[in-house]
């Protein structure tokens, strides 16, 4: 029987204290950033932060409507909405009771965070550009489902990792967790097979058979799904993973991004205040941050169009918190690649970390061939948790299963600059990616030209740079964000 929705009373309103107020630059013709003068500008917290339905279904999964919010600095479709859940019914929220986080929707299904048979209350945060928030009242809801609480979800490892070919055999394993309440697990393969089901046969960690392996007969995407049953067959939880079945048992497609463009960010145009020698006209100022309907400004100078802005090309820039073994790393919707989430915890992927550039193997570092004289410097950075430079790095990453992935790499330039948000300054990114700092994140791509260059995006703004210093000097080191291609 599902749960009845329990609509909020009333709104609570959060606003936090940020350090500074930034003044956002944005469409051409430059601008500053004031985050550190008494010229600040007062914004507010989002309103219309209303949290209106919550319920759980037989599986114990819960759904949740609200309303969209609104917010006087931040386009609808950038505000940031996250679900927040405890046994507490005066709780905070925190990074611990955080149970999913999107943009520009109204609604969410959340699948396999709570414990079954017990009450939760569920808040709604909507955060803005500023970083600042609105919680709603919190709404009860009685979870369903057996929700064992000795039951822990396993990794799903596959053999071919994210790609194999037609009539290829592929391996599959369940890692990790806590299978002791599974008395069953029922396998499904994404393609037109019979559902496989596997019954524990004794009581223990060897009654239950957690491989099994499967052949596709066509091409495409799959997504192969492994199903969690305690004795009383209520639904434990489920685990998943696509796979890309291709024809001739390549890669099953580009291992670099998707083709699609994400859209700038920009909503907003600039004024063009100069005259023919290019100088500003007396008296005019420089304006960026302009409603892209008009055709003049207050000064009279003309708006010019063809902005990004006005043409708003690419899609909507969206993004998926994906949690899995603990750990959070993020999924880009347009692109579909999956960015690292940075931490603050002094560990292998703190914000603070510094790794420079190397790259040994002369096809792809930029070097001359003969003499690999653009490798880079081994071990230069200021981190820990690895050695200090960029393959130490995602060698680390990758023996860590970090998000249940092993196939984490460097950005190339481009897949790097996909993830500026240009309506955004210091950093320009979406919050979702975590602790950003407004500095350079190198990339995978040396220049084409000057071998002992590379290419890096400045995140204070998304200026995008190559090094003007030799790597293979070793005198700087700076920041680094992984990423995966999801085929």
């Amino acid at each position: 029987m599902q749960a009845k929705s329990i609509k909020p009373l009333s709104l609570q309103r959060l606003s936090l204290i940020t350090v500074s107020v930034m003044l956002l630059m944005t469409g051409c013709g430059g601008g500053s950033s004031n985050s550190n003068n008494s010229n600040t500008t007062d914004t507010q917290a989002p309103t219309n932060v209303n949290l209106t339905e919550v319920v759980s279904n037989s599986d114990g999964d819960i759904s949740a409507k609200w309303q969209l919010a609104k917010d006087d600095t931040t386009p609808a479709e950038q505000l940031v909405y996250q679900l927040h859940a405890s046994t507490d019914p005066n709780f905070t929220p925190d990074p611990q009771t955080l149970i999913y986080t999107g943009n520009n929707s109204d609604s969410a299904n959340v699948m396999d965070k709570l414990t079954g048979g017990k009450t939760y209350y569920i808040r709604l945060v909507v955060i803005d550009k500023d970083n600042k928030q609105t919680v709603s009242d919190a709404i009860p809801v009685s979870v369903q489902g057996g929700g064992s609480s000795s039951y822990q979800q396993p990794s799903l490892t596959i053999s071919n990792q994210t790609s194999a070919k037609v009539n290829q055999t592929i391996d599959m394993a369940l890692n990790g967790g806590n299978l002791t309440d599974v008395n069953k697990i029922t396998w499904d393969y994404g393609d037109n097979s019979t559902l496989v089901t596997v019954t524990r046969t004794v009581a223990g960690s060897d009654g239950l058979v957690t491989t099994t392996s499967h052949s596709y007969a066509e091409s495409g995407e799959v997504t192969i799904t492994a199903t969690f049953y305690n004795s009383n067959n209520d639904k434990l939880g489920t685990v998943s993973q696509k796979l890309t079945i291709a024809e001739d048992g390549g890669s099953g497609g580009d291992s670099t991004a998707t083709g699609k463009l994400p859209a700038t960010g920009m909503t907003k145009c600039a004024d063009y205040p100069y005259n023919k020698e290019g100088r500003l006209i007396t008296g005019h100022h420089n304006d960026n941050y302009l409603d892209c309907s008009l055709n003049y400004d207050a000064d009279g100078d003309p708006v010019p169009a063809g902005q990004d802005g006005h043409v708003q090309a690419g899609q909507k820039m969206s993004y998926t918190l994906l949690k899995r073994n603990d750990e959070e790393c993020v999924k880009d919707n347009v692109t579909g690649l999956i960015w690292e989430k940075k931490t603050d915890d002094d560990g292998l992927r703190d914000k603070d970390n510094t790794y420079t550039w190397y790259n040994p193997d002369p096809k792809t570092n930029g070097s001359d061939v003969d003499t690999n004289n653009g490798a880079g410097v081994q071990n230069g950075g200021n981190c820990k948790g690895s050695n200090c430079d960029t393959q130490a790095y995602i060698q680390a990453l990758n023996n860590a299963n970090y998000c249940g992935y092993s196939d984490w790499r460097m950005p190339s330039y481009g897949e790097l600059n996909s993830i500026v948000d240009y309506g955004r300054i210091n950093p320009a990114i979406n919050p979702i990616f975590g602790d950003t700092k407004k500095s350079m994140y190198l990339s995978s791509s040396p220049h084409a030209k000057h071998n002992f260059y590379v290419w890096y995006v400045y995140f204070d703004s998304g200026r995008g740079y190559f090094r003007y210093e030799k790597y293979a000097e070793g005198k700087n080191a700076y920041y680094v964000r992984a990423v995966r291609s999801d085929q």
